[in-house]
């Protein structure tokens, strides 16, 4: 993980409360919950007549009327913020077969900033805090089974990943969530063209540019000496992108200035892309997971294998595999993801 310090980002805002119906009343002084719920949305639908058919948008929404521009703008808000935590409630909720406790935004996510993000095709998302898989363990201490635990997990990673952990080669947390919010970047995967594919709209472009031309990072295809675009997330080693001077330009991109920042885990690109983004398996290139392990060391040497999958040729969201720390594969690029201090996750209900 890396820590994010951004001396290029927008002064940060003021801060706002993380309590829904206190900031409310905050803004509106000596004004009830009840009528702090009302500013809400709860009460907000468009007055009708006796037909049943809205009188227009010309008047303005009664429960509005009297308060200030920026107590407008402060309910406002609170709406934006309860819609995304919405979203994410049904999204788990749809998946896990459960309900979670989401809890506030982070303090850094004001309206501003999350139409900033996702102008620039980055988006907030919730995970929780839990273990994807049950474990048996028998008399002597011995690991006997590894399982996935969630029914009707379809798009779960290939069986080879949760056999690295019953064997030890991979640990038991790399099956695990870590709650909290997160910043996503949502471009798909480019299909393979001989190494030459580009994400889209791709907002690394500039800093990968930079440590070329530093000569921090050397792009090349397989072989070594094919050369990429210089721009390009593909031809990147494990290595490379583990170098703190790498990450520390990479992520001043993702423009938060608190929490951490890192490739994504094997379980995070898996269960991100089951629940919000599943072109992420549709494509014929994979990316580069935070995972290490010992996975292959018998193949292609000792020492550690970095984990890569997502192709659409093996498996898509399911495929798993890995690579020594030095590979430069021209089909293989990678995605960052942001995590922020603040965001303490809460544990689900039973």
């Amino acid at each position: 993980m890396h820590t994010l310090e951004n001396p290029l980002a927008a002064p940060p805002s003021k801060p706002r409360s993380t309590d829904t119906l206190a900031f409310i009343q905050n803004q509106l002084g000596d004004k009830d919950a009840a009528q702090a719920e009302k500013l809400l949305g709860k009460q907000s639908e468009k007055p009708t007549d006796a037909k049943g058919e809205n009188w227009g948008d010309e008047e303005e929404p009664q429960d509005l009327q009297g308060l200030s521009d920026e107590e407008k703008q402060s309910i406002e808000a609170q709406k934006v913020f309860q819609e995304i935590i919405s979203r994410e409630s049904l999204a788990l909720q749809k998946f896990f077969g459960r309900s979670f406790e989401i809890p506030p935004l982070p303090e850094e996510a004001t309206t501003e900033r999350i139409a900033e993000w996702r102008e620039q095709g980055f988006e907030l998302h919730y995970l929780p805090s839990l273990s994807l898989i049950d474990i048996t363990i028998d008399p002597s201490g011995a690991v006997t089974e590894v399982r996935p635990n969630i029914r009707g997990w379809k798009k779960k990673p290939a069986d080879r990943f949760f056999d690295l952990i019953k064997e030890g080669k991979l640990p038991k947390e790399a099956a695990e969530l870590k709650g909290g919010w997160v910043l996503v970047d949502t471009r798909p995967k480019p299909s393979y063209d001989d190494g030459k594919q580009m994400y889209p709209g791709d907002l690394l472009a500039t800093a990968l540019a930079e440590l070329n031309r530093q000569g921090l990072i050397k792009q090349a295809s397989f072989d070594g000496t094919t050369k990429l675009p210089p721009t390009s997330r593909f031809g990147i080693s494990p290595r490379e992108l583990a170098d703190p001077r790498v990450m520390a330009v990479l992520v001043k991109v993702l423009n938060i200035e608190s929490g951490e920042a890192s490739l994504q885990r094997a379980m995070e690109f898996n269960i991100l892309g089951n629940l919000h983004h599943p072109e992420w398996g549709d494509t014929s290139t994979s990316e580069w997971f935070a995972d290490t392990s010992e996975w292959f060391a018998d193949q292609y040497g000792a020492g550690s294998q970095q984990l890569f999958g997502g192709s659409s040729v093996p498996g898509g969201l399911s495929y798993v595999s890995s690579f020594g720390l030095d590979n430069r594969s021209g089909d293989i690029g990678f995605r960052l993801l942001g995590r922020f201090s603040q965001a303490k996750a809460e544990p689900p209900k039973k």
